[in-house]
Order: C-alpha cells, then sequence, then structure tokens
C-alpha cells in the first residue's frame, strides 16, 4: 500500500506527463523549486533562476517546433519526511510540427525532491543521462 506523501508525489510525476503531452511550459515548470538544481548529461551544472529559465527556454523551443508524447517510468520512488527521490527511464516521441519522421529519446533520471511550506512537492535536483545506445540530448536549441 503506498503512503500519502508516496501518492502524493505520484500524482506530480503524472501531472508534469500530462503538461509534457499538453506543451503546457507553465504547468511543467510548477514542478521546478526555487533553488532547482539541474545536472543533464554533457551540460554544465545550472542552478536557481538560471536552471528555472533554461529549462523554460529550452521547453518551449522544443514545443515550438515538436508536439511531444511523454512516457515516464519510475523504478523506485522513497520519500524521507520532506525529501524524496525517484529514479527511472523515460521516453520521449517528438512529432516534428513541419513534418517529417519523429525524433525518439529515451534517457535515465534521478530526481531529488522536497515539500514546499505548503506541502507540495517540487523537484529540487535533477539528473539525467542516455539510455542504452541512446545519446540524443533534450534540447532542440541548435
Amino acid at each position: 500500500m503506498m503512503n500519502s506523501n508516496a501518492a502524493a508525489l505520484r500524482e506530480v510525476v503524472e501531472d508534469f506527463v500530462r503538461a509534457y503531452n499538453t506543451g503546457d511550459v507553465d504547468r511543467l515548470m510548477s514542478a521546478y523549486a526555487d533553488d532547482f538544481v539541474d545536472m543533464p548529461e554533457g551540460e554544465p551544472t545550472l542552478a536557481g533562476a538560471r536552471a528555472y529559465e533554461d529549462t523554460s527556454a529550452r521547453l518551449r523551443d522544443t514545443f515550438a517546433k515538436f508536439t511531444g508524447n511523454l512516457n515516464v517510468q519510475v523504478e523506485e520512488s522513497v520519500v524521507f519526511d520532506d525529501w524524496a527521490f525517484d529514479w527511472g527511464t523515460l521516453r520521449v516521441e517528438l512529432q516534428p510540427k513541419s513534418g517529417g519522421e519523429p525524433v525518439v529519446v529515451e534517457r535515465r533520471f534521478l530526481e531529488i525532491w522536497r515539500r514546499q511550506a505548503g506541502g507540495e512537492w517540487k523537484v529540487a535536483r535533477a539528473m539525467d543521462n542516455s539510455a542504452a545506445g541512446g545519446a540524443r540530448s533534450l534540447d532542440f536549441r541548435q
């Protein structure tokens, strides 16, 4: 049986997937804490406002060019009082709005969550890298 903290965290992840699949950047960004630290493979570590702004810009650019379909498989989710972590894999199929074949990206992720003063869970730290055989980044700004 899942406790209420784990269930609340799972609901945030599910809402994130729904927001991604509808291209709702503002709702996606609401999942991140103000002091969010992002550690993507092959990229500099970004923290705070810079991480937030970079992630938002990357998502807006992606959704300007593609329609996304995100599938997240959480392998483990553990809650420790006001902190939690989850890890797993994700698969994104991005259909170019200009037509053509979809781009498929598969990544592994590790997220550290922190419960905020109002009780909601937000991502405080995130790290991702390519899943077996897939080296594609989710940054399409190049």
